[in-house]
């Protein structure tokens, strides 16, 4: 990582503090990251392990920092190690990277590969990230809307909609409506009938 993000990291109060830190790239734009091999085998004793995001997205699968065929991590020293990682693994990325590690030490309950819970993978759905310059579908119907509404001296009602994108409402009056639209044709069922004479 970056001295500036270990100097972060150092001040994190939490594993996902951490994990926010180290989506950052610190303008560093390397896709395959600064960690490339076959076999990454990361043996420690008591220490953490951290690998920083060198690529410029944060989603699961944009994130960058190793590329490798195979991934070992262990701990001799002791238990809840912190790991918070991002990179490719067998050409896997996000969140399919994370059950392809093979991790023997016992790690924090908040370790991470590319953002995503190595104890729960399945948890993790990507969020579009909202990156400068790119607009949505509904966002460029109202910006084509507001340019096409404007006056062109830019007065009084430029950048106003005339027509709401969503239109609601009141509800119509049914109370003078039937119950019943249709006439009512049957006696309901023959059997069930109960006789008002005694013996009937």
């Amino acid at each position: 990582m970056t001295p500036q993000a270990r100097n972060d990291v150092r001040a994190a109060t939490s594993i996902g503090a951490i994990d926010s830190r180290l989506a950052q790239n610190d303008g560093i734009d390397n896709p395959d990251g600064l960690i490339r091999t076959g076999t990454l085998d990361i043996t420690t004793i008591a220490s953490d392990v951290f690998i920083q995001n060198t690529a410029v997205g944060r989603t699961f699968a944009a994130r960058r920092g190793f590329t490798v065929d195979a991934l070992l991590i262990a701990d001799r020293g002791g238990t809840n190690q912190p790991i918070v990682i991002n990179g490719i693994i067998a050409g896997a990325t996000g969140v399919d990277a994370v059950t392809l590690a093979r991790i023997s030490s016992t790690f924090d309950p908040g370790s991470t590969i590319n953002g995503c819970l190595i104890t729960n993978p399945a948890g993790c759905i990507d969020v579009p990230e909202v990156v400068p310059g790119v607009t949505f579908p509904v966002q460029d119907l109202i910006e084509q809307q507001l340019d096409e509404e404007a006056p062109e001296d830019g007065g009084v009602g430029a950048g106003v909609l005339d027509a709401p994108l969503i239109e609601l409402r009141d509800p119509l009056d049914t109370s003078e409506d039937p119950l019943l639209d249709d006439p009512v044709t049957g006696a309901g069922n023959e059997d069930l009938w109960v006789s008002e004479q005694p013996g009937g």
